[in-house]
């Protein structure tokens, strides 16, 4: 493995990857994101793209976490209702708050996942074309 100031060089150990894939023509027999199995609620599934992509669209939909609410009664029980409401605003507020800052860096994260994984495809894609472009080569010779 390749480090740099004690920090590890992803690109490096992606390029002796793809050496070693270009070497012994692996790629075609890397499997698709699709094919790989996930275990979900205890059942092994396969994912599909468009299901996470789906999810990821709500995910980030519905990050924020909101406190404030409308509809609490009516009469008396909508005065008690509102004075609870405004002496916990300061204890349940921050923690509300903190919620929703960590969705919002969960689903940042997802997406840059979401984006590198698009990346690996394209970079994987190349590959595959660069295998067979160079096994018609040897055919030729």
């Amino acid at each position: 493995m390749t480090q740099e100031n004690d920090v590890i060089c992803v690109e490096d150990i992606m390029d002796e990857i793809r050496a070693k894939l270009r070497a012994e023509a692996l790629a075609a027999s890397i499997p698709s994101f699709s094919t790989i199995p996930v275990e979900i609620d205890g059942e092994e599934k396969t994912v599909d793209e468009t299901q996470y992509k789906s999810r990821l669209r709500y995910l980030n939909a519905h990050a924020r976490v909101s406190y404030e609410r409308t509809g609490l009664g009516s009469g008396w029980k909508q005065r008690v209702k509102r004075v609870l409401y405004k002496i916990l605003r300061c204890i349940i507020l921050p923690i509300v708050e903190e919620q929703s800052e960590w969705n919002i860096n969960a689903v940042d994260c997802f997406y840059k996942m979401q984006h590198q994984m698009d990346e690996l495809k394209k970079q994987n894609q190349k590959l595959q074309e660069d295998v067979q472009f160079l096994r018609q080569q040897r055919e030729l010779k």
